[in-house]
């Protein structure tokens, strides 16, 4: 009897490997993720002051477990048994890519901010540069319990202003980690992105609107 209750419960637990691989690879998980926000709330400024940008979504190796460096393509892993193994990609959606997405939402949140954004070769050489890196657009789902997946990521830029021989003058982090949770296969990436980079895009406007970051911009 013990034997066959053994027998029954190495059989359940393929069964459910195999239910679950078959869903992960199939039309039921989210293969791609789209790149969106809400716009920015803007400040409300008398004037529009000027600032320099140079490139402001340089992709940069995220560092901690997965140590990855994001790509235009994958931007998070489904994955499967105890030990989180991935087993299938998340890509950013063809209508936006990743680089591109970025740059364009953090050039509406500073031009939300006041600033009247021009491009450092174009303007005086005494002018320190705005520049941002993007750490992480990440994001995953873990089906260890399936029917119940458990999911999550994190946006992360770090923004740098820098005289033009590369010394810092300012920096700051910017992440936003969403978690959540679906059941039965349904996935809400795009949701989750979207609640992320919004978030992140106004603490970039709060930040760069701060007079902490005007005092520096001005003394640069």
């Amino acid at each position: 009897m013990e034997r066959q209750l053994r027998a029954r419960t190495s059989e359940a637990m393929v069964l459910g490997v195999v239910c679950a691989l078959v869903l992960i690879a199939g039309s039921g998980c989210q293969q791609y993720a789209r790149i969106a926000w809400g716009a920015p709330k803007p400040v409300q400024v008398e004037n529009k002051t000027l600032l320099a940008v140079g490139d402001l979504s340089e992709l940069k190796r995220r560092g901690g477990i997965w140590d990855k460096q994001p790509s235009q393509a994958t931007i998070g892993k489904h994955t499967f048994t105890v030990f989180a193994i991935p087993v299938g990609s998340i890509n950013a959606h063809q209508t936006t890519p990743l680089k591109q997405s970025f740059d364009r939402g953090i050039r509406q949140a500073l031009e939300a901010t006041g600033y009247e954004l021009v491009s450092a070769s174009d303007a005086a050489q005494d002018t320190p540069v705005l520049r941002g890196e993007v750490r992480a657009c990440w994001w995953w789902s873990y089906t260890w319990f399936w029917p119940l997946t458990i999911q999550g990521g994190e946006n992360k830029v770090v923004l740098f202003l820098e005289q033009r021989d590369g010394t810092v003058l300012w920096q700051h982090a910017f992440s936003r980690i969403e978690p959540g949770m679906a059941f039965g296969g349904a996935y809400g990436f795009d949701s989750m992105v979207k609640w992320s980079m919004t978030k992140l895009l106004q603490d970039i406007v709060r930040e760069c609107s701060s007079e902490r970051f005007k005092a520096v911009l001005r003394k640069g």
